[in-house]
């Protein structure tokens, strides 16, 4: 079925006629956590046993869906139109889309519920330190431009900057390929995987700057636990967590190609953080523990429903 996506979704719907008939008909609301995967049949079932309609906007549907089924775009708009409410989980993300495809969505029905972090970043866990290492976690991959962020810490080395740079995700054999290397530097450390949250928020405090220019983010959970272990992080403007915060000096975000404004964030971070001039504010740190608990997120996601 991967490849006939409109058998694919009416197999979903006709499985959950048949199977959930009676919890349907007695639900409020049909509530869908694609567009397209299960907004298309969510749909359906909203139309004919009239219940209220919430999709949510997804990355696949920005990257594969959207752009990918164009001769199906009028049904979309169908059903972006029936529905009450259609959430994404940033405001770059909402606004990327609502951009590009502003006839099928509508501004007064799109709302923004970002994703929650485990309550374990809701202190910190290590006192921060002195550091001059830049610290990238995500997949080893072009999209993330791990490659881009290896080659800009190249040429501040180059002038004679001391930095670290610690990679975490992804095999030294993938790091070599994507950064077009034959040998790991010696001012590179490679970890290929870790589960353990605390060894995580042990490199946020040991690091200057957690730096993530990743293209196509829509969210990236990383930022914020880096930001609520006292570490700042970069990201590409239009990405992520952007528009999320107030303007804060502990995020910075530099455009897709500027490799300049790229160093000097990087640089910035690295001087401030050598003799700890300069902190993430607590008001930063408290709208994590407010704005992304996922008590928090939930209570704010029904009451949208319930609207």
């Amino acid at each position: 079925l991967k490849y006939f996506p409109m058998l694919k979704v009416l197999t979903v719907f006709f499985w959950l006629l048949s199977c959930y008939r009676k919890e349907i008909r007695e639900c409020n609301v049909i509530y869908c956590h694609t567009l397209w995967s299960d907004g298309v049949a969510g749909f359906l079932l909203a139309r004919i046993f009239n219940k209220k309609l919430v999709v949510t906007v997804r990355s696949a549907d920005l990257s594969i869906f959207l752009p990918k089924l164009f001769y199906y775009r009028w049904l979309l708009k169908m059903v972006v139109d029936f529905s009450d409410k259609v959430i994404f989980i940033s405001p770059s993300y909402r606004n990327k889309v609502i951009s590009k495809y502003s006839k099928i969505f509508q501004l007064s029905k799109c709302e923004v519920v970002s994703n929650g972090i485990d309550s374990f970043w809701f202190q910190q866990h290590f006192k921060k330190e002195p550091s001059k290492t830049v610290l990238f976690v995500g997949r080893f991959c072009f999209n993330k431009q791990i490659n881009k962020l290896y080659e800009t810490i190249v040429n501040l080395k180059k002038h004679e900057h001391e930095l670290k740079f610690i990679a975490l995700g992804g095999s030294v054999e993938k790091f070599k390929d994507i950064c077009g290397v034959n040998s790991i530097p010696d001012w590179v450390e490679v970890i290929e995987y870790s589960d353990s949250k605390l060894q995580l928020a042990k490199l946020y405090s040991q690091s200057a700057v957690m730096a993530l220019p990743s293209i196509n983010e829509t969210f990236g959970l990383v930022y914020l636990e880096a930001l609520s272990q006292g570490c700042p992080v970069i990201h590409l403007k239009g990405e992520a967590i952007d528009g999320l915060f107030d303007d804060h000096k502990s995020i910075t975000s530099v455009e897709h190609s500027d490799e300049v404004a790229l160093s000097k964030a990087i640089l910035g971070f690295v001087l401030k953080n050598e003799d700890l001039s300069y902190k993430v504010p607590a008001e930063v740190q408290s709208k994590i523990k407010i704005d992304f608990s996922w008590v928090f997120l939930a209570k704010k996601l029904v009451k949208l429903i319930r609207e």
